[in-house]
């Protein structure tokens, strides 16, 4: 039996409902295929106990991010409420989010005006993410993230007595890291801790948003089998793929 996504009553745009059945399978899959090719890396960091389901989770949606074609200069940014989509117990994947974020495994950053807007990267790919940026200029700051701030760290935001006077950060330091991008200002004494170029990312996760909300409002009942929305030609437009932005306006609770 096919799925049908219906755009919620209360939001001016359509829905589409999803397979939850297949989504579980492909969870289980996931699992099992991390346990399988990904678990050697996890060991050699010492972080082999931490391949719980939304671990899992949030690589599944990064292998959904159809990226091939966009020159990002930025990873592939999963959000909270997309795991929501794949794993229904929520508190089970805050309990799991806040592990992997304690055992510094993954980075969760404030990205979106609403209060629950979470972004996710693993920290390996945050990493590698910040060492492209290093110039001769940068070295000394960025090297200081990485290797002092980042392991302090390891929640959304710092503030300046963590920066300043446990982790020995100059002004200079915060200069560069503001420039480029590592951190933005929260408030007058802390940073958000950031994801340089992320707008890029964004913007097209936005527009994938943007384009399944608008295929929805056109149709008579506000809803589509989810085949039909995969291969709608609209969908072209959208740069992640259809089931990256599927699981976004599901997660998010625009349709159901």
């Amino acid at each position: 039996m096919h799925s049908v996504l219906q755009l919620k009553r209360r939001v001016s745009a359509g829905g589409v409902a999803t397979n939850s059945e297949s989504v579980r399978k492909k969870l289980k899959s996931m699992r099992s295929e991390v346990r399988g090719h990904e678990l050697e890396s996890l060991e050699s960091c010492g972080d082999a106990d931490v391949v719980n389901d939304t671990n899992v989770a949030i690589q599944c949606l990064k292998d959904c991010a159809e990226v091939d074609g966009i020159p990002l200069k930025c990873p592939v940014i999963v959000f909270k409420h997309q795991i929501y989509r794949l794993i229904s117990d929520k508190t089970l994947v805050d309990r799991q989010l806040n592990d992997l974020r304690s055992r510094n495994v993954i980075r969760m950053f404030k990205l979106g005006e609403d209060a629950d807007d979470f972004a996710i990267l693993t920290t390996r790919d945050y990493i590698d993410c910040i060492k492209r940026l290093i110039t001769d200029e940068n070295d000394a700051s960025i090297t200081k993230f990485l290797h002092y701030v980042l392991p302090e760290c390891t929640d959304v935001s710092v503030d300046r007595e963590t920066l300043f006077k446990r982790i020995g950060l100059s002004e200079t330091d915060l200069s560069c890291l503001t420039n480029i991008g590592t951190l933005t200002l929260r408030d007058v004494d802390s940073w958000w801790i950031a994801i340089p170029n992320a707008g890029q990312f964004m913007k097209h996760f936005i527009k994938g948003r943007e384009c399944i909300i608008k295929i929805l409002k056109k149709r008579k009942y506000k809803e589509i089998l989810e085949k039909d929305l995969r291969q709608h030609p609209s969908l072209s437009h959208c740069r992640l793929g259809a089931a990256f932005c599927i699981y976004d306006v599901i997660g998010k609770d625009i349709v159901r």
